[in-house]
């Protein structure tokens, strides 16, 4: 037993990346869950919650950023480097992504035919939501998609823009920033052409229209992640300014502006709220970076659960929705009967088994398919 609950790569970890993960992880399964929970408690939750894939996407682009510019200050980012790096990302990513889409697409055919996607090979390379909004079948692989998308064209970016034309931090920045004003630039036109009518703040449904419309597509949404990569950049070539006392305030600026997301501070015309907000909620984050990244704890009992979430969070996020939810308690336990918490007394149980199965298969899932391949990339 033992030796089946051990959780392999723990070691030299940094903790304050463990607990941002950690935090990113529940904000998405604390979200999928209200499902199982009275309307009338939700809006409580929603008080509290934050956005865990914008948080995912940052980090994302910070750790990436850092092994790509590790690799351009003391080797040469050639395409020797570039495939080593695509090799490792996908054997940390895609075997799980794919065990999950195969079980899932059987179970479709299986139970509910008429729920597969026709066109499910897009799903095989990442394309589900490239150009249109993503399909319900396994709908949160709409990230996932983001991620490879931003694993592939990334090393080429920073090698012909980079590499090949300029080193300079000063360059490099700015073709950052660069992409960052593009996309964004992206977002508001895809806004001026959908929801431009809107003149006050968007309801809940408006807010869901968008981002089915936008915020789920894989371009729009690039600009997260290099946010992330932007940390990674200072973090490796001002390193002195990364962990100077600065760190406390940039914190607490985040901490200010995660308050006025939550509250009406923030929340300006509808222009605004549908297309800057995203970017300012990606800068937050970063602020957060230089004190995280440098926040080292002994291990505790606390410590070590936050940790152990932090390492098995990607199938925790892979199973938690459709496998967890959707298959085994709607389809399964309740008969594909449509649940309202509001009128069944049994939601807490419905509500606490999201979480304990959630927990049981993914880490059966990181377990037996992630630890396999995450093995071979040595």
């Amino acid at each position: 037993m033992n030796k089946l609950l051990k959780i392999n790569h723990i070691e030299n970890r940094i903790f304050g990346l463990d607990l941002l993960r950690f935090i990113a992880i529940f904000m998405v399964l604390l979200g999928h869950s209200l499902m199982f929970i009275p309307q009338e408690y939700k809006k409580d939750v929603f008080k509290f919650m934050l956005d865990g894939v914008s948080i995912f996407f940052v980090l994302s682009g910070f750790l990436i950023g850092r092994i790509l510019f590790q690799i351009i200050l003391t080797k040469t980012l050639d395409f020797k480097e570039i495939l080593s790096f695509w090799k490792k990302r996908w054997l940390r990513t895609v075997p799980a992504y794919a065990f999950i889409l195969l079980i899932l697409g059987g179970a479709t055919l299986l139970f509910v035919p008429e729920n597969f996607p026709a066109t499910w090979y897009e799903f095989l390379y990442f394309s589900q939501n490239l150009f249109r909004e993503r399909p319900s079948f396994f709908a949160e692989s709409w990230s996932l998609c983001i991620e490879e998308w931003f694993y592939l064209l990334t090393p080429i970016y920073f090698f012909f823009l980079v590499v090949k034309v300029n080193k300079k931090l000063a360059w490099i920045v700015t073709t950052i920033l660069f992409f960052i004003v593009v996309i964004t630039l992206i977002r508001y036109n895809m806004y001026s052409e959908k929801f431009a009518h809107y003149t006050t703040t968007p309801d809940f449904d408006t807010r869901s229209k968008f981002k089915s419309a936008i915020e789920f597509l894989i371009f729009p949404r690039l600009d997260a992640i290099m946010f992330g990569v932007l940390g990674a950049i200072v973090s490796l070539l001002s390193p002195n300014f990364w962990k100077s006392n600065l760190k406390y305030v940039m914190l607490l600026l985040a901490i200010v502006l995660f308050f006025a997301f939550k509250s009406t501070l923030i929340l300006g015309s509808t222009a605004f709220e549908m297309t800057i907000r995203g970017s300012l909620y990606s800068l937050s984050v970063l602020l957060c970076l230089p004190y995280l990244s440098n926040l080292h704890i002994a291990p505790n009992r606390l410590t070590n659960i936050i940790t152990f979430t932090s390492v098995v969070s990607y199938s925790l996020y892979l199973v938690n929705l459709n496998v967890v939810a959707n298959f085994i308690i709607k389809l399964g336990i309740l008969g594909g009967e449509k649940f309202e918490a509001s009128t069944d007394p049994n939601w807490p149980v419905y509500f606490g088994l999201f979480w304990v199965l959630t927990f049981v298969i993914g880490f059966l899932n990181y377990r037996f398919i992630e630890v396999p391949f995450l093995k071979l990339r040595k």
